[in-house]
């Protein structure tokens, strides 16, 4: 394209092969990023069950996670969360619901199968160090780099992973400019 115009070797099958590519790389991207979003959820849950139990009404206690307002309230939503599904066992999906019906009680495993990417990274960025390491080392061994540095990578990386899946999913990536928003 050029000046707005599409040159005189564009042609509706170079459109139509190039919209194939464009849709498939995006389906790999997105496999590729619940496979980490997954195996993300899983290694925090592992953590915080190890840390605080298995129990709906500990682990997601504010005294678990010092960190700021903004995490708190991602936490209540985890909480509130949770005792809807308590209380209206029906509407819970599974496995919360086979926990709720024949254990009483919702483990971190189960609860984070259920909820968003974004409300994962947040209790993990609050958690104290010492338990993120065990998090951080399970998906980035490499004991080269730092701890701390490894730590602030994984945070960045998974952010953008994040961001990344819900533009494919929901259709919005229009150019490569998806890929360079700031990392926080």
């Amino acid at each position: 394209m050029s000046s707005g115009r599409f040159t005189n070797q564009t042609n509706i099958k170079f459109l139509y092969l190039f919209y194939l590519f464009d849709k498939s790389f995006q389906n790999l991207l997105f496999r590729q990023s619940l496979f980490i979003e997954n195996s993300f959820k899983t290694k925090l849950a592992y953590t915080i069950g190890q840390s605080f139990g298995k129990d709906h009404t500990i682990y997601p206690a504010d005294k678990n996670y010092p960190g700021s307002p903004q995490y708190l309230r991602t936490l209540r939503s985890i909480k509130k969360r949770t005792g809807e599904y308590q209380t209206a066992p029906y509407k819970a999906p599974n496995p919360l619901r086979h926990y709720i019906e024949r254990h009483d009680y919702i483990p971190p495993w189960g609860l984070f199968k259920n909820i968003s990417f974004g409300n994962a990274i947040d209790p993990f960025r609050m958690l104290e160090s010492k338990r993120k390491a065990g998090v951080v080392r399970e998906i980035l061994p490499n004991a080269k780099i730092s701890l701390e540095d490894r730590t602030e990578f994984l945070v960045s990386g998974l952010n953008i992973i994040r961001e990344l899946r819900n533009r494919i999913a929901h259709n919005e990536i229009r150019d490569l400019q998806v890929l360079s928003f700031t990392l926080t």
